[in-house]
């Protein structure tokens, strides 16, 4: 006999525990998925591919590792911070800012070592950044 399986036009209850497989009394079930990788769920129901990345511009050092992480100044301002090798560079609006021709940059004291060792908190426009070998900047 074949096995009849429901058409599922909705996917807004987005990923679903491994407790809630087969609770079919919960009506979240039938709008839901096991697992959800690299897509979106848009609002109206449906699942569409996640957007990819582009280049923007090269490490200030691409000999060695860096750090990305996101700085949210307020609501409606926000900036990407590129940790590398005793430098930090910013990027904003899909680009890199820029001092003149060149991008803009603030020297620090991490090294390569340090960077994934780095903690960050934010209060308000401030970023608080900590690391156990270097004193809080």
């Amino acid at each position: 006999m074949p096995k009849a399986s429901p058409i599922l036009q909705s996917y807004n209850a987005g990923e679903l525990s491994p407790y809630v497989r087969g609770r079919t009394d919960l009506a979240k079930y039938f709008s839901g998925c096991e697992l959800v990788e690299n897509m979106l769920i848009l609002p109206e129901g449906p699942l569409t591919s996640r957007p990819g990345t582009y280049f923007v511009a090269e490490l200030a050092d691409s000999d060695v590792k860096g750090r990305v992480m996101h700085f949210n100044f307020s609501t409606i301002q926000g900036y990407i911070l590129e940790f590398g090798e005793n430098v930090i560079q910013f990027y904003k609006d899909y680009g890199q800012i820029l001092d003149g021709a060149s991008a803009y940059q603030v020297t620090t004291t991490y090294l390569e070592e340090d960077l994934f060792q780095l903690q960050f908190a934010q209060s308000a426009d401030v970023l608080y950044i900590t690391h156990p070998s270097h004193a809080p900047a």
